[in-house]
């Protein structure tokens, strides 16, 4: 077992929706503005092993790719 994310990343944001990230490009141009960390506007992401993960995305970037603590 790896200590970083494995992709595909499934997201599921605060409305129900949910989509499927297949690497860290595909993460940058669909969901642009991300961020895990803000109780604002919840979104869950889990690795392709159902671990959760800390996800920041900003203006098309990612800035952090990370295993949350269990």
């Amino acid at each position: 077992m790896t200590d970083r994310p494995q992709f595909p990343l499934n997201v599921e944001f605060s409305d129900g929706e949910s989509v499927i990230v297949e690497d860290s490009l595909d993460a940058e141009c669909n969901l642009e503005w991300l961020d895990t960390d803000d109780l604002q506007d919840p979104v869950k992401v889990r690795d392709a092993l159902g671990r959760p993960v800390r996800l920041r995305i900003v203006a098309l970037k990612v800035q952090t790719l990370e295993l949350l603590e269990p």
